[in-house]
């Protein structure tokens, strides 16, 4: 049996254990061994040692798993989340278990610089200052993310795709709240989406400061890394304008700082040679911050998260002039959930994705 307990309080064999003569305990009775010849000893020794070793070996892996969701949280309250996270993973992953999920991406969460607290104290205010959402690269540990595959970044993400695909959502499809809500009652499912997009919300901040260069008041292209844009673009031709392409959306001032074509961040690629997972994470991200948030802040009081609530609109109206712009936006991009979805609907062109962008990121964060 595998136990986990606190240094203190292991157990540990007293010298009676191994006296032949001495009492047997077992569940709380004392049995005493007396007169016995020397085989008979060893045997009982055999059995006493065997009883403590092994008489855990009966329980399920169920019960093993919650006693190591029972134990993660306690390493969770001393901020030991790597000790969690082996812990949690031993067990073996329960994708339908909601205690199981929360610990496992509370766990990797933590690893990842979250703090439920900061959010709350420091960061939901921020949200809209700079308008309309650069206030999220203002979020206490947007900071954190200085390269592209940065750990603390990484690490938020695994927690987020443990909560996306709870229950065992194929990875393909997008993970609706309703999909998920396939194989948790009601009040889990709450659980999981309260979390994940607290985690999403934190997460795209990351996204936001990094890619948008932005300074430290959330301005675009303030920061040090050199760019002004989000991505770097072609002069696309729009089907529907005005703006009628790229140059004329540009010059009117509704990207913000983003005014060139060819001033977009290094790590996102150039026309061609695009880095689609990258651009499909923050894709994904903030349609999925889009998809749940509605139903979590519809059961929320207070003021919290009034300014998230005025974002809805936002975001949906730079989307419907996206898909005027470029048909196909909205199935390809817009409404995509799941990264490999969204990585594998826009592996034969990147005209949706430069779309999306222009008309979402880029007038989003300025």
């Amino acid at each position: 049996m595998s136990q986990h307990w606190p240094r203190s309080s292991r157990p540990f064999f007293h010298p009676f254990m191994f006296n032949p003569k001495a009492p047997i305990i077992r569940g709380g009775v004392f049995i005493p061994i007396i007169r016995m010849s020397m085989s008979r000893r060893l045997l009982s020794l055999i059995i006493v040692i065997s009883f403590f070793l092994f008489s855990g070996c009966g329980q399920s892996v169920a019960q093993k798993r919650e006693d190591a969701v029972i134990s993660a949280n306690i390493l969770l309250t001393k901020k030991k989340y790597d000790e969690a996270i082996t812990l949690l993973e031993g067990a073996g992953r329960d994708v339908k278990s909601v205690r199981y999920l929360k610990a496992l991406a509370s766990a990797y969460a933590g690893k990842g610089g979250f703090n439920v607290l900061k959010l709350f104290a420091d960061d939901l205010a921020l949200v809209s200052t700079p308008s309309p959402m650069g206030g999220m690269s203002r979020f206490s540990t947007s900071d954190d993310m200085t390269t592209a595959t940065d750990s603390d970044f990484v690490n938020l993400q695994k927690a987020i795709d443990l909560l996306l695909y709870a229950g065992g959502v194929d990875t393909s499809v997008n993970p609706t709240v309703a999909e998920r809500g396939v194989f948790f009652n009601a009040s889990d499912a709450s659980e999981i989406n309260v979390l994940l997009m607290y985690l999403v919300l934190v997460q795209t901040g990351r996204y936001f400061q990094f890619y948008g260069n932005t300074s430290a008041l959330g301005i675009k292209g303030g920061g040090t890394q050199g760019n002004v844009c989000f991505l770097n673009y072609q002069n696309l031709a729009f089907a529907g304008g005005p703006p009628n392409d790229m140059n004329a959306l540009q010059a009117s001032g509704a990207t913000g700082a983003c005014n060139v074509l060819l001033n977009g961040h290094a790590s996102l690629g150039t026309p061609g040679s695009y880095q689609t997972a990258r651009l499909c994470q923050g894709v994904v991200l903030l349609n999925n911050f889009l998809a749940i948030f509605p139903s979590v802040v519809a059961g929320v009081s207070g003021t919290n998260f009034d300014a998230i609530k005025a974002l809805e609109s936002v975001i949906n109206t730079a989307k419907a002039l996206a898909e005027v712009a470029t048909p196909g936006t909205d199935a390809r991009v817009s409404t995509s959930l799941s990264q490999t979805k969204c990585e594998s609907d826009n592996a034969a062109s990147d005209v949706y994705l430069q779309t999306y962008f222009a008309f979402i990121m880029e007038t989003l964060v300025q």
